[in-house]
């Protein structure tokens, strides 16, 4: 349960680098620092609990960075943990999650990322080619909103 502070945090940074805001993006990755160090790991052991070190290390953030280039670089290895962390533990939010990919990426060597929302928000070309790349994967919540009306107001929810 205490991954939903992190994910939510990783989601800004991918929403502010899509948006073209370095400023955001250092925003919410100190955020997402906060939520990492919160994260209690009592009772986890074995994989999962390497799992998460791995990540957990991965996701702490450069606090130097000073470009969008830097920025841009430091959330590709933010995003190789963060689907590490849904592949061990799956979706915690109450909506689903999207990972998206963009072959053209750094070189043409291509990066994936998770993201809200269908429609591509492309966190490594920002307005340049916000719409480049495609959705590969879609991840339900681990646990879905019990009550209809709760889920019904999460369809369509535009983060932007």
């Amino acid at each position: 349960e205490d991954l939903g502070a992190v994910f939510a945090a990783y989601f800004d940074a991918q929403e502010r680098l899509a948006d073209d805001d370095l400023g955001g993006f250092i925003e919410a990755a100190k955020r997402l620092d906060g939520a990492v160090e919160s994260v209690r790991v009592i009772g986890l052991s074995g994989e999962p609990l390497g799992t998460w070190r791995r990540a957990g290390g991965k996701l702490r953030q450069d606090p130097t960075i000073t470009s969008m280039e830097g920025a841009r670089l430091s959330f590709e290895q933010m995003s190789e943990a963060i689907m590490s962390l849904q592949d061990e533990f799956g979706n915690p939010s109450n909506e689903t999650h999207y990972t998206a990919y963009c072959p053209m990426a750094f070189d043409f060597k291509g990066a994936q990322w998770l993201q809200r929302g269908q429609e591509i928000n492309n966190p490594y070309f920002g307005s340049a080619m916000l719409r480049c790349g495609d959705i590969e994967d879609t991840h339900t919540p681990i646990n879905p909103p019990s009550d209809p009306v709760e889920a019904s107001e999460h369809e369509g929810h535009d983060h932007d």
